[in-house]
């Protein structure tokens, strides 16, 4: 799956600049006040990564820092519903700590740059990937809100994982 994504992404990001991402990331990065899809007065239930049914195996700059790459791997697949199945309603965001912008998944003329799926798979991992117009940097905290849930505490990490000694 990585090597497809690294791949397609190029390709995706050409498109996203051509299609009006501009435009798209305008919105997708105003400062928040009401996140979509939150409760009554912007209220937001707090929980830890195992409730939405993940771990969250990476969170770092990509595509020269104009994305974020979000890695989860599923250990329970009905309660990642809301973040990965194809059906959920649930917007996705990642809210920025330090400035309260929403960071959201772009869409392009191929779609989401989600992976989503009909039933997620036990240790399968997927990914989501953020627009970020230079607002978040690395070793900056981000929360990710999925509906009118959150965790928060996220770090993100600098470009791609770094390789092992010998690999």
């Amino acid at each position: 799956m990585t090597s497809r994504l690294s791949r397609v992404l190029p390709a995706l990001l050409a498109v996203f600049a051509c299609a009006g991402g501009a435009a798209a990331a305008a919105d997708a990065t105003a400062p928040s006040g009401h996140v979509p899809g939150m409760g009554q007065g912007g209220s937001r239930r707090h929980i830890k990564q195992e409730d939405l049914g993940v771990q969250i195996v990476a969170l770092r700059t990509t595509a020269g820092g104009l994305m974020l790459d979000l890695r989860v791997r599923v250990i329970d697949p009905d309660k990642s519903l809301p973040l990965l199945g194809r059906a959920s309603r649930d917007p996705v965001h990642l809210l920025v700590d330090r400035t309260a912008q929403l960071l959201a998944v772009p869409d392009s003329n191929a779609g989401a740059l989600r992976q989503r799926t009909m039933q997620p798979v036990a240790g399968h991992i997927y990914t989501l990937l953020f627009h970020n117009p230079g607002v978040v940097q690395p070793g900056d905290q981000v929360t990710l809100v999925v509906g009118d849930r959150s965790v928060g505490g996220l770090v993100v990490a600098s470009g791609a994982p770094e390789k092992k000694p010998g690999a």
